[in-house]
């Protein structure tokens, strides 16, 4: 299988290419160690390496590895399942602290503040509303604000209504759509911040590359 990157930093690009960047075992040698961009950093941070499983020699240091690893194949195969159960496991974990909360707090503490959804429940959000293909006030207004180039108010909108950016039209296109084909790049990269894809399709087939 051929798999093509999508969403490519360029500036990440350039700084891989760079030679002052790269890892060398001498100053102009050949050999050379991969070094990851610093726009990878705040990921890198939180990773989990991920052992080979025929490697049963190797020292596992963490006694959930084996159940790691199992869900990390199983979540490779179904991607969809893994995503709507993230989703699930986050709005169950979010009850359980605003309960825990209740019963903890004060009756004249004053409402808590908003609190921005996570990557897997904004996941979760987007995988329900990919269906939901619909001519409505929410998709006007996006291609109204998108066709006039205003990334400022979509994204106080989208940080407001965060499942606005997952909004399709009857047609099945979307604010990604709209944004590819009025050539915004600051709009696309708005949108994959949030996490709306650029591989939907829609009713004809096209995704919004095809713009």
């Amino acid at each position: 299988r051929i798999f093509k990157v999508l969403g490519v930093s360029e500036e990440s690009k350039a700084w891989v290419a760079d030679p002052s960047n790269r890892d060398c075992d001498i100053p102009g040698g050949w050999f050379c160690r991969g070094v990851y961009p610093p726009a990878l950093e705040s990921i890198l941070e939180n990773k989990k390496d991920f052992a080979q499983l025929e490697d049963f020699n190797a020292k596992r240091d963490e006694a959930d590895s084996d159940a790691y690893q199992k869900a990390y194949m199983e979540n490779m195969r179904d991607p969809k399942k893994a995503a709507a159960e993230a989703a699930k496991e986050a709005a169950k974990a979010s009850k359980k602290k605003k309960k825990t909360k209740k019963k903890n707090s004060d009756p004249q503490d004053p409402p808590s503040e908003y609190r921005a959804p996570t990557k897997k429940e904004l996941e979760g959000i987007r995988d329900s509303l990919s269906s939901v293909w619909e001519n409505t006030e929410t998709t006007t207004r996006l291609w109204e604000l998108i066709s006039a180039g205003d990334v400022g108010e979509l994204r106080a909108w989208f940080n407001a209504v965060p499942s606005a950016a997952y909004a399709r039209s009857e047609d099945g296109r979307g604010p990604m759509f709209w944004a590819f084909e009025n050539k915004n790049e600051d709009i696309v990269g708005l949108l994959m911040e949030k996490g709306v894809r650029t591989t939907d399709k829609d009713k004809d087939g096209k995704t919004p590359r095809d713009m």
